[in-house]
Parts: C-alpha cells; structure tokens; sequence
C-alpha cells in the first residue's frame, strides 16, 4: 500500500505499547503496524527475547522486502511489531528506512511509530519523515526535561502545526497505580503550560487527554 500514513508515537514507558488504544485519534487499529525507532530496542525487554536477532525497521532498506517481513506477532500485543534492529544500524540508516514506512508494501493502512521520550531528542531527525505527531504519557512517570525537549526539537523542525500536532496524552497503567489521579492530572497541566513550544497548539480544546 503506498502513501499510508505514518503516526508518531513519543512514550514514557515501555508498557505505552499495550495501551495505544488510549490514543483515539490514531483511528482504527485492526490494520495497523507498529514500528520502534531506537538505537537500541526499549520495546522488547518486556515483549520477547530482547538478544534475538532482528531486522527491524532496518529491513525495508533490501529491496524485496516490506513491513510484513519486519513485524512479528506478540502475545499481549494486539497488532504486529516490528522491534528495532538487532545489531543497531546507524541514525541515517535508520532515517532512510523511515522514510520507506509510507509506500513498502504490505496490507497495513497505517504504521504507528514509536519512540522513547528519553531518546526522541536524538532520534528527531528521523522523527520528521512521520505525518502526525503525539506523546503518550503514564501518569506514573514524573515530568521530564525530556518534555520540552521533544517539543524544541518537533519546533525547530517545523513539524508542530495545527495538522500534524496530535497532542499530549496522560493514561494510566493498573499495574501503575497512581494516588489522586486527578490532582497529577493538574499538576501535568500546569507543567505543559510552562513549555511554549507546545502550549499554542495544545491550548486547543480537545488535544490535552
């Protein structure tokens, strides 16, 4: 399938994974694929064998291949994942393969981009080849430098518009109980008040969740 949209998902925690569908505005998900982008997988210490080797993202570079030979089935995960390459490959390798998520082949309408809040800073250049944009926190996790990183970096690229900007996005895990959610629920909101290279688009009714 060509020209399929690519989200981008920037995420405090690996467990995010198994919780997409607290994202709503990424539609359906039934035929959808999600792909790390890391150095190094954060993903897959909690999904499967994390010393297996794997092509990842990195795959679509050969010429014959596309998304259904990358991603794998993974129990607790409803949709396919194709996990970071082990070996790691290089930041523009992995820029290039990116870039290929729109038109490789396979049946998937959409592929779902996923990246470490700690490491969306080193990974911006290859985050700017996505189409729309959004970080999915666990209220379990503290606020981090690494916020307003994501936001600087998205900005200076020129990629948060009222179009590709999908929001900042709190959920919380069962296994990751959280007192007074509704308390840390405000405190998030004053916090991203302070960051201005997210507050204008996310001052919109709707985008805080």
């Amino acid at each position: 399938m060509s020209n399929r949209i690519v989200h981008c998902v920037v995420y405090s925690h690996v467990w995010a994974l198994q919780n997409l569908e607290k994202l709503p505005q990424l539609g359906a998900l039934d035929k959808a694929a999600i792909v790390e982008l890391a150095i190094n997988s954060n993903l897959s210490a909690s999904f499967i064998d994390s010393m297996k080797h794997r092509m990842g993202i990195g795959g679509l570079l050969r010429n014959n291949l596309g998304i259904s030979d990358i991603v794998e089935t993974v129990d607790g995960v409803a949709q396919p994942v194709a996990f970071a390459p082990r070996p790691p490959i290089p930041l523009g390798a992995l820029s290039s393969a990116v870039g290929l998520l729109r038109s490789a082949s396979g049946n998937f309408d959409k592929v779902i981009l996923m990246v470490n809040s700690m490491e969306a800073l080193q990974l911006s250049a290859c985050m700017a080849n996505a189409d729309r944009f959004y970080v999915l926190w666990d209220l379990a996790d503290a606020p981090t430098r690494s916020l307003a990183q994501i936001g600087e970096a998205l900005a200076a690229q020129k990629l948060i518009s009222s179009d590709s900007w999908g929001g900042f996005h709190l959920y919380s895990h069962p296994k990751r109980p959280v007192n007074d959610e509704a308390g840390v629920r405000q405190a998030f909101s004053k916090i991203l008040g302070q960051y201005p290279q997210l507050a204008p688009v996310m001052a919109k009714p709707g985008v805080f969740a």
